[in-house]
């Protein structure tokens, strides 16, 4: 029975984490501080008449001294539609990952609608309910394991998304795929989920059972994905609140004397922990603005070198002139991206073969040999 034991308290631990992590993350998230307003319209929250067009109750005269109207409930549906059908995944689906990605997803709804439809003992499952369960949860291994091995595939295989996958992608895709697949074989020996519903009432009720070997991985597994869960990027289905409601939706202005512009008040205080040419080392950012370390005739001389389209020919910009350089070629996914090279003067240049990077340079465009195809933002 030390097994049995061990199942149970393993149970109780991978709760115990998942709402202690998880939990503190969000707190977290709820103490960041303010984000960059992204003001991107339509805002689901305002009148569906301005919806519509992408208006903004700053359209209506005396706007700051008039009382607005909101609609939560429009806010929390484009929510709602964006966890349920991942409306944007959906919308640019270049690669085709959104029917995977969703499958994934409503595998993971419903694996965990499954759970707690399991706990009603064999009253509830007489009425004819117990064949909810039964189709519920075969309906999310099934789901789960389409999804993650579909996507496992698509990103092994496509060259673009190849790129930018990284090793820990392909775990998190992988113990799913597992967690998942543990959960079909485990169907396959017990398909009433009879021992599923004995070993989650034993947790429940601190009653270890004995239940079969593909039962027990499965939990086991689960269990484990749920201690690893918060811990991870995975955690994105609580910050998706914040990032709609305080980034993308944020359009109150700000009130003197009001609690957002006493939060303002208090970052603007804040210190620089990094280094740039334009940084004053260890001032506020509030002294960073009045009081830059770039002298004025450099002023927005530093920008971006946008790249829009292949070109027939690699344009070069002097590696004197490049800041982040170094930085580029270490962070760039694509191997042999950016070579850098003598030239035919003997010094050294930096090589752009691909498109859709950005290079700073500095202090002047003037700086970069332009090809056709190439264009520069400042």
């Amino acid at each position: 029975m030390t097994f049995e034991y061990f199942m149970v308290g393993f149970g109780w631990l991978a709760a115990i984490a998942f709402l202690g992590v998880a939990g503190y993350r969000v707190a977290r998230l709820a103490r960041m501080p303010l984000n960059l307003r992204w003001e991107v319209y339509p805002v689901p929250h305002e009148p569906k008449q301005k919806r519509s067009y992408g208006g903004s109750y700053m359209e209506e005269i005396d706007w700051a001294t008039t009382k607005r109207k909101t609609s939560s409930l429009a806010a929390y549906l484009e929510i709602a539609a964006e966890v349920l059908t991942l409306k944007r995944v959906r919308e640019h689906n270049r690669y085709g990952l959104w029917p995977l990605s969703l499958a994934m997803h409503w595998g993971l709804y419903l694996y965990f609608i499954w759970l707690f439809l399991l706990v009603p003992g064999r009253s509830v499952a007489a009425t004819g309910f117990f064949s909810l369960v039964v189709v519920i949860g075969l309906a999310a291994q099934v789901l789960g394991t389409a999804g993650t091995v579909g996507l496992l595939l698509k990103r092994a295989t496509n060259r673009d998304l190849r790129l930018y996958t990284t090793p820990l992608d392909y775990f998190n895709l992988l113990f799913l795929a597992a967690m998942f697949l543990a959960g079909l074989v485990s169907w396959l020996g017990d398909t009433s989920f009879a021992a599923h519903q004995a070993y989650i009432r034993s947790v429940l009720f601190f009653r270890p059972i004995r239940v079969p070997v593909g039962v027990s991985v499965s939990f086991l597994l689960f269990e484990l994905f749920m201690i690893y869960m918060p811990f991870t990027k995975l955690i994105h289905y609580f910050a998706k609140y914040f990032t709609f409601d305080r980034a993308l939706w944020d359009d109150d202005f700000k009130a003197q004397g009001s609690a957002v512009d006493r939060q303002v008040t208090a970052q603007l205080g804040y210190k620089c922990g990094w280094a740039a040419p334009h940084m004053v080392p260890d001032q506020t950012w509030l002294g960073q603005a009045q009081d830059p370390a770039l002298p004025e005739s450099k002023k927005g001389a530093t920008g971006f070198l946008l790249l829009s389209k292949r070109l027939p020919g690699p344009a070069t910009i002097p590696s004197s002139r490049c800041r982040l350089m170094r930085s580029c070629r270490c962070r760039c996914p694509l191997p042999n991206r950016l070579a850098n090279r003598p030239n035919q003067r003997g010094s050294r240049s930096l090589t752009c073969r691909w498109t859709d990077i950005a290079i700073s340079i500095s202090p002047s465009p003037k700086l970069l040999r332009r090809s056709s195809g190439w264009s520069t933002v400042f």
